[in-house]
């Protein structure tokens, strides 16, 4: 896999290695060598049968690794479609790094009308059936009323793979059919804050296309060195188009 072989240029500690395969040991590691692993790394991905859609079309500036913060917050390079069908693109519109937090938008255009997506990111019992990275996913109702969801999402990692669970706090709003979710306070100890928004809206033009985009931030807990930082934000996108990736398939059932 694309992220697995980037990430074997990390050379990690034997106490990483150790703890990878004892995860109660994980609180005396550093948090930039087992904790991003357990949140942001590569999902456990099932293997999908290619076909013409769901191309991804992203550039990553990845040619060297920089040692200060403004040279961390690069942007994802677009690559523009092959003149062909425009719904066949996934596209990564921002991808940045800086002082630990991680960001990330993408794109795609689709046929479906914007309820029909929508509709499918609501119904939030069937998410496992279209990410291939959610094992489980259910509602809880929140002290205040508001939306809880429970997750248990899979994750691999150099030949070891596992499973942890998130506790996520969503909005609806279906007028706009956008979708918007914050990571509760206190469920992981790797992760300082998360947030991030689906948004479903009838693309610009004439064509009767929907656009639907992605975005995604992630703040770490503890600052990783620059070098583990730049890698783990490449990561950190191809997680970003495999979410796009998955509902685009969904969509198109």
């Amino acid at each position: 896999m694309e992220c697995t072989r980037l990430f074997r240029t990390v050379k990690l500690s034997k106490c990483s290695m150790q703890a990878l395969r004892t995860p109660t040991t994980c609180q005396a590691v550093r948090l930039w060598e087992v904790g991003i692993t357990l949140t942001l790394l590569q999902h456990k991905r099932a293997p999908r049968k290619t076909s013409g859609q769901g191309r991804v079309s992203a550039v990553l500036p990845m040619s060297g690794l920089s040692t200060r913060d403004e040279d961390c917050a690069e942007t994802a390079v677009m690559e523009a479609g092959d003149g062909g069908d425009p719904t066949s693109d996934i596209v990564l519109e921002q991808v940045t790094y800086e002082a630990g937090v991680y960001k990330a938008v993408g794109s795609f255009l689709t046929a479906a009308s914007p309820p029909t997506v929508y509709d499918l990111l609501t119904d939030y019992p069937t998410l496992p059936r279209i990410f291939t990275s959610i094992a489980e996913c259910r509602e809880e109702a929140g002290k205040e009323g508001d939306s809880l969801l429970r997750q248990t999402c899979l994750w691999e990692f150099l030949g070891f793979s596992g499973q942890f669970d998130s506790l996520l706090r969503v909005s609806e709003d279906p007028a706009m059919h956008r979708v918007s979710f914050s990571l509760v306070p206190g469920q992981s100890g790797f992760l300082a804050d998360l947030t991030g928004t689906w948004s479903v809206q009838a693309a610009p033009g004439d064509a009767g296309l929907t656009r639907t985009q992605y975005s995604l931030a992630v703040h770490l807990a503890s600052k990783p060195p620059h070098a583990i930082g730049s890698l783990a934000k490449a990561i950190f996108a191809s997680q970003v188009k495999a979410m796009l990736s998955d509902l685009q398939q969904a969509v198109g059932r």
